[in-house]
């Protein structure tokens, strides 16, 4: 779980990019992601983002507070990074109650009492030194609490050893990618500074620049434009407009100026750690002209990585210098990308990240999911193993030793066994031996399920073979059906079964209608299926409206026992789902509920009633 102050919006900042693309590392070295602003602020564009990577994103009214859904679902987190101070702070507490065995990562962002403590100097507030001082003792008193703190330079860490030597510190910075110039040094003209106002140094920055540089360098470079370019310019920063500078505000694509513009001016006077608006630039080819502030911690030489100069003089004097000199822009240019890939590359993260957690507790997934776990199976009956032959998608894995039934097919048998509770059942080889039985109709012909059930009277099964004629029989109890116009009359079933098998239909509200009909007053669908609970709506996948699918995401299929080629994703669920079965007519329940008796560690389970 990554816990923030609000959702990335990686464009705007570059403290929400570091995050943003944080989460997608701990996809790639395979975690299941959850992240959670503190506001709990859906933010549509933003977190739809998010859970199309497959994020679970919580925010309000689903989740209440992040107090609650930690008391619920605290225990299943192996890693939290919480992130910034006061959002540590405010929730340490209830990860230690709450999430026992995660591991709680602090990820400071920069050092704030630093950067307080430095605004405090530059301004010459005493009370601005107080409130430094108050930050200090609140972040070392975190540092101190927590497993490891993550700060994103060498610098830093010496700085937190220096104060509390037994800490555990781990330096991971920000993240880029590269991005190769599309122009050279004589098509590209002006300069800029990127940032978000509501940073205070970075609105200093450029006031700083305004007054006391940029007179110089209109002098030496007359018609040369400064761009300020960042979200959330405060009336101070817009008042700094004129004919050669220029107030964008927030730019969607930053591409304009970081590929037409021929220097980045970085004139921090404070601040702390790595700042991200300078790895954005080297990552584009972009050379930097900075203060001491604006590289610290970076490790970059003056004259071969960057420009480095603290007076006012001075930095006018650098900016004019390489803004006409070709050969040095060129270099600092190639120097910019090689920085990038060999200290904040995608790489260098997972790495760094792989090293941190496993010198906290070794392999932490491993220490959470064994080879097997021991219970009892509600298919066959056994008392068995379950295993999960090294795999973390525990939905569909835990297989039983017996009969192979997995955690879903027991999330179904659960379902089953309470609606038929009444039989005194214990298992489906229990169900399948009584002499009757609700009507059942179960669409997985090829499950642990079916081969526990068909021996029961009143049991059939179907599977889905479009090349063979629909209503055919492919043996007992089993015939090829197509959900969305189903052979049967109305008022058929008493329970109809669905296992993973909605994303794939084509026409799922069809479908459903289908099922709605063929079932008895009062009789149930039963049903798992790919569902976000956190998603307000169903990522579609394939728009199957038409009479040919037009596909709006990368095309993605799920296994197929009955085609090699597996069988296509059209869409995953989300809330939505739950009004569309309710307009149809369904009384809809889910039931997250796990059973660890029954093997069943994670369960998604549909229970649809007919009104």
């Amino acid at each position: 779980m990554i816990v923030d102050a609000c959702t990335p919006t990686p464009e705007e900042d570059a403290g929400s990019l570091k995050i943003y693309n944080y989460i997608k590392v701990f996809q790639s070295l395979s975690w299941h992601v959850t992240f959670a602003p503190d506001n709990l602020t859906f933010l549509e564009c933003y977190t739809n983002d998010l859970q199309r990577r497959g994020v679970q994103c919580l925010y309000w009214p689903y989740v209440s507070s992040l107090e609650d859904h930690l008391r619920r679902n605290g225990a299943f987190y192996d890693v939290i990074l919480s992130c910034r101070p006061d959002v540590t702070e405010k929730y340490l507490d209830s990860y230690r109650m709450y999430c026992p065995s995660a591991k709680v990562l602090f990820d400071t962002g920069d050092l704030h009492y630093l950067r307080e403590r430095r605004q405090a100097e530059i301004e010459d507030n005493a009370l601005l030194f107080d409130r430094a001082e108050e930050r200090k003792a609140q972040e070392l008193g975190l540092v101190a609490k927590v497993d490891c703190t993550i700060v994103v330079s060498d610098l830093e860490k010496s700085i937190l050893l220096k104060e509390l030597p037994s800490a555990e510190v781990s330096v991971i910075s920000a993240v880029h990618d590269i991005y190769p110039r599309s122009k050279g040094f004589r098509e590209t003209k002006d300069i800029f500074f990127l940032g978000g106002y509501q940073h205070l140094p970075n609105v200093d920055a450029v006031q700083f620049f305004v007054k006391d540089i940029f007179p110089s360098i209109r002098e030496g470079l007359p018609g040369v434009r400064f761009y300020i370019v960042g979200s959330r310019p405060p009336q101070s920063v817009k008042d700094l407009a004129c004919d050669d500078v220029i107030v964008t505000g927030h730019v969607p694509d930053l591409q304009e100026y970081l590929s037409g513009c021929r220097l980045s001016i970085n004139p921090l006077r404070y601040g702390a750690g790595v700042k991200g608006k300078i790895v954005t630039c080297m990552a584009y080819g972009v050379p930097c002209v900075g203060t001491s502030i604006s590289f610290e911690g970076m490790d970059l030489r003056d004259g071969q990585d960057v420009m480095i100069a603290d007076t006012p003089q001075d930095f006018a004097a650098s900016v004019k210098r390489l803004y006409q000199d070709e050969v040095l822009w060129t270099e600092l240019s190639h120097r910019g990308y090689a920085v990038i890939q060999s200290q904040y590359s995608f790489e260098v993260a997972e790495k760094r990240y792989e090293e941190t957690l496993s010198r906290l507790s070794g392999t932490i997934r491993k220490r959470h999911i064994p080879s097997s776990y021991y219970g009892m199976c509600n298919v066959c009956g056994d008392c068995t193993q379950f295993r999960t032959l090294g795999s973390e998608n525990l939905r569909e894995s835990l297989l039983c030793h017996s009969c192979g039934a997995s955690c879903r097919n027991r999330s179904l048998a659960a379902g089953l066994l309470r609606l038929t509770k009444a039989s005194g059942a214990r298992s489906m080889a229990e169900l399948a031996r009584l002499p009757s039985g609700p009507i059942i109709f179960d669409t997985d012909g090829h499950s642990a399920l079916f081969k526990t059930l068909k021996a029961a009277t009143f049991y059939s099964s179907s599977v889905y073979l479009p090349h063979r004629p629909f209503g055919e029989s492919i043996g007992p109890k089993l015939q090829n059906i197509d959900l969305q116009r189903l052979p049967f009359p109305d008022d058929s079933y008493d329970i109809i079964l669905t296992s993973d098998v909605m994303e794939h239909v084509r026409r799922d509200v069809e479908a459903h209608r289908e099922i709605h009909r063929c079932l008895k007053p009062g009789g149930y669908y039963v049903f798992t299926a790919p569902y976000v609970p956190s998603w307000m709506e169903t990522q579609v996948r394939v728009d199957s409206s038409g009479p040919e699918d037009i596909f709006l995401m990368e095309s993605q299929y799920h296994g197929d026992p009955l085609s090699s080629n597996g069988a296509l994703v059209y869409r995953i669920y989300g809330r939505e789902l739950c009004s569309q079965l309710q307009s149809i007519g369904f009384d809809v329940e889910f039931d997250d509920t796990p059973d660890p008796l029954h093997g069943i560690l994670v369960k998604d389970l549909f229970i649809c009633r007919k009104r």
